[in-house]
């Protein structure tokens, strides 16, 4: 996922429909977006908070993503997508000092009962990785 900053949008948060959807203002009109985070986000999407989106095409579904919320002065990113790109991008590029030979070995892996983001492997040593 690339964005341009010339493709976000501004909009106001209206209500959430459910974990995925929100209905959001632009402008006069009032737009279904996907929210890309499950949590409640309760005490960051309130009416009428500031919004930003980006335009996402999905077959059939919203074609806009609520990327993050200005709340209190600061933008706050609410895509929980985006944490696993930085890490396997900053991993990818050999960014990550205590991460240095590691390699992804599996994405979403069970562990007991839990999944984990990321299983690393490096020669014979492993590491799982969450995120939060």
């Amino acid at each position: 996922m690339s964005i341009s900053w010339k493709e976000l949008l501004i909009g106001r948060f209206r209500k959430r429909v459910n974990r995925f959807k929100a209905e959001v203002y632009i402008g006069n009109r009032v737009e279904e977006v996907y929210v890309p985070n499950p949590s409640s986000l309760e005490g960051l999407l309130t009416s009428g908070t500031p919004v930003y989106l980006v335009p996402f095409s999905r077959k059939g579904k919203t074609n806009l993503d609520l990327l993050a919320v200005y709340v209190k002065g600061k933008l706050v990113s609410i895509d929980s997508r985006i944490p696993n790109m930085l890490f396997k991008k900053a991993l990818a590029k050999g960014r990550l000092k205590d991460f240095m030979g590691f390699k992804i070995e599996g994405e979403n892996v069970k562990l007991g009962n839990s999944v984990i983001d990321f299983l690393l492997r490096r020669k014979e040593e492993y590491a799982y990785v969450e995120l939060l």
